[in-house]
């Protein structure tokens, strides 16, 4: 994600940017929103006025998938190719607005059992997120292998008994991974 095309798209000032990226991202209203406990209206007003701007819902929206990757070169397959033999799960900090453009925009995300943050109320790295991931999928934890792209929510998981290995590329190292745990 990078989150520095939002504030460019809604008109904040360039040299401002890394200072409000890290004020924004540690917000309780940012928070609350990842954790689903204020609406998509709610949160965009509080932005809004947390960054002195004024924009539509329109723009916002636009804005604020902006900082999604557009795609996952080869990911698609690789899910394909897990799915024909094994469930797979995605445990995702995001919120409504997120979800909604990914399930519209990627084909790879359909028919995927996802437990997203907005909708638990909870976020990784905490334990709950995990062990209700674990009961969600009704296996063990030592059953399951969580791959993540930060170290933070790795180690999280490792702290509940899961298998988990850190992502640096969605698809490159993804594959290395999956290949050395005899998946793929």
């Amino acid at each position: 994600m990078d989150f520095s095309k939002f504030f460019q798209k809604v008109g904040v000032p360039s040299r401002e940017i890394p200072k409000v990226i890290d004020s924004v991202n540690h917000s309780d209203f940012f928070d609350a929103f990842e954790r689903g406990k204020v609406s998509e209206e709610e949160f965009r007003h509080e932005m809004s006025n947390h960054l002195r701007v004024s924009v539509t819902k329109d723009l916002f929206e636009m804005a604020w998938n902006a900082v999604l990757l557009r795609s996952f070169p080869g990911v698609e397959k690789v899910v394909s190719n897990l799915r024909s033999n094994m469930p797979v799960c995605l445990l995702t900090n995001s919120n409504s607005i997120h979800m909604r453009h990914m399930l519209e925009n990627y084909s790879w995300f359909k028919g995927l059992h996802i437990l997203a943050s907005h909708e638990l109320g909870l976020r990784k790295p905490e334990t709950e997120i995990y062990e209700r991931a674990v009961n969600t999928l009704n296996l063990t934890p030592e059953h399951i292998l969580f791959v993540d792209d930060r170290s933070e929510n790795v180690k999280g998981a490792k702290e509940v008994g899961l298998k988990s290995e850190e992502c640096s590329s969605p698809h490159s190292n993804l594959v290395e991974i999956l290949t050395k745990l005899k998946l793929l």
